[in-house]
């Protein structure tokens, strides 16, 4: 009787096997798959990278969506953000405004950026879940990704403030639409 393949049990295993694996040997097996799909990527950088995915994977090939962001050198902040009521939009700009400042003023420290970025939430009144979600977003442009102080740590203080400012940009603009249309039908 032939073999059945059980692609979970395959899934879990090698995930496993992943998790199991020195931070460095992962790096040096992850970097085939980027390179295949066209990132470009070095020993170094994903040395800082690799612990942040290395529980998440299951197969190797999982880096390339779980990584790209970290290497894009054209990312857009706020690319994916949608059009909301200009509340909304308020909202999101408020809130990047103030994680803005955090990262400007804690960058380095782990712990003291989080701690102020739980007390930013508590003062705008937001579920620390809704918080972290736009800056998730704005940072990585998924509302999924790698542990998000850990991300920023490895994206550098001046790439996560660059990516902050485009994605309040697009927040104003679509902003300003949605104050526009809602004008025009009303």
């Amino acid at each position: 009787s032939p073999a059945v393949l059980d692609r979970a049990k395959l899934d879990w295993m090698n995930g496993h096997y992943i998790r199991a694996l020195k931070t460095d040997e992962l790096a040096e097996r992850l970097l085939p798959f980027l390179t295949r799909a066209g990132i470009e990527a070095d020993l170094a950088t994903m040395q800082k990278i690799a612990p942040l995915v290395q529980e998440r994977l299951k197969r190797l090939d999982e880096i390339v969506p779980q990584a790209r962001f970290f290497l894009e050198k054209d990312f857009q902040g706020g690319e994916y953000l949608s059009m909301g009521t200009p509340e909304e939009m308020n909202q999101t700009i408020e809130t990047l405004r103030a994680a803005r400042k955090t990262v400007e003023s804690y960058f380095g420290s782990s712990e003291e950026m989080e701690r102020s970025f739980r007390m930013d939430s508590e003062r705008l009144n937001l579920k620390s879940k809704e918080y972290f979600q736009t800056l998730r977003l704005a940072v990585t442009g998924s509302m999924v990704s790698p542990p998000l102080i850990g991300t920023i740590m490895v994206l550098g203080r001046d790439e996560t403030l660059r990516r902050i400012d485009q994605t309040v940009d697009r927040a104003q603009a679509l902003r300003d639409t949605a104050q526009r249309l809602r004008g025009e039908i009303s």
